[in-house]
């Protein structure tokens, strides 16, 4: 429809045409959901499209955003991308997922797309808290006014918008869970090799912490994430004697621990288990009774808000699009995980 179509939706709706441009566009202004659904009633009568691509030229904005994660199967960064563009297309923008595969130099490339004009701005989880080349990355961009927010981790001191869940506290409260059923050895199980992110970092201190007050001995281990992860893994579990309980930095090993700890020899049915983040149980692994029944009732599991996580995100890098930039406006959201 020409542009005299959004002066005639303007004008039924009683709204200036700078208003009813920006809500037909999907930009965050501040109006009545009346009003607002008022303009979209009567452009959906109309059949009116907005032109995007106009608008985009006009602004010098391609409306697209760049989700960079260090991969994408299944669990929480699936469930993450799903949010984001979920909640990118009602506010107007188009999303471009980029998978790290947890490599750093794959992540830089990536980072680069900041410079083609392409997209607008930038969502990523960074893989590793102090890795020299992209952290260089990271302030190059900010010194140069992109917009981009760190979702689930962050980079040490590199300011900058991030939206993450309360790390620290929930590996605080599962540990002192543990603490309060009468466990005392409680062994902090984590990935070792590779970039380690903020989020590890942060786990590890809560559970150091939590066990310190306690007056208890901590028994922090670390595996290595490769093919060969279930042979290693069990080799750490039978270099030591059995634990009361287990916390596992991330559920997504989950599956890994609980025929590892079958291989060790562990009485795995006496121990108590602990993660962050729901886990899916292959379909062999289901028809194991011996395994499945090492998480009957003995299995504690705190669900990060990834929904209001990607929301928040989301709006936190669209406002830098679409406004100024300023370095004392970065926020630091922390969202409150649940227990499951």
């Amino acid at each position: 429809m020409a542009k005299s179509g959004l002066k005639q939706i303007a004008l039924e709706a009683q709204v200036s045409l700078t208003l009813a441009s920006q809500v037909l566009n999907g930009r965050d202004v501040r109006v009545s959901e009346q009003t607002k659904q008022r303009i979209l009633d009567i452009a959906a009568k109309q059949q009116y499209v907005p032109n995007r691509l106009a608008s985009g030229l006009k602004l010098k904005r391609t409306n697209t955003i760049a989700i960079i994660v260090p991969f994408t199967p299944i669990g929480y960064f699936s469930e993450l991308i799903y949010h984001m563009e979920s909640h990118a297309m009602s506010r107007g923008y188009n999303t471009l997922v980029l998978n790290t595969f947890g490599n750093c130099a794959k992540e830089r490339k990536a980072l680069e797309l900041y410079k083609s004009n392409m997209i607008d701005g930038i969502i990523v989880a960074p893989l590793d808290a102090k890795e020299p080349q992209n952290h260089a990355t990271y302030l190059k961009m900010g010194t140069e006014g992109f917009p981009f927010v760190f979702v689930d981790r962050q980079v040490h001191e590199v300011p900058a918008d991030i939206v993450s869940s309360d790390h620290e506290r929930i590996a605080m409260r599962l540990t002192q869970n543990l603490i309060d059923k009468g466990c005392r050895d409680i062994l902090f199980l984590h990935k070792e090799n590779g970039p380690i992110s903020s989020t590890t970092i942060l786990r590890s201190s809560g559970y150091a912490q939590a066990m310190h007050v306690a007056g208890l001995t901590q028994n922090n281990r670390g595996f290595v994430f490769e093919e060969s992860m279930e042979s290693n893994l069990a080799q750490v579990l039978s270099s030591i004697p059995q634990p009361d309980a287990v916390f596992l930095h991330s559920g997504y090993y989950m599956p890994h621990l609980l025929q590892c700890c079958h291989k060790a020899g562990y009485k795995a049915e006496r121990m108590q288990f602990t993660t962050v983040d729901g886990f899916n149980l292959p379909h062999d692994f289901l028809q194991r009774r011996e395994l499945l029944a090492q998480i009957n009732g003995n299995c504690e599991v705190i669900i990060q808000n990834v929904k209001e996580i990607a929301t928040i995100a989301l709006d936190r890098l669209i406002k830098q699009i679409e406004g100024a930039r300023n370095e004392r406006s970065f926020q630091f959201v922390e969202v409150t995980s649940q227990l499951l």
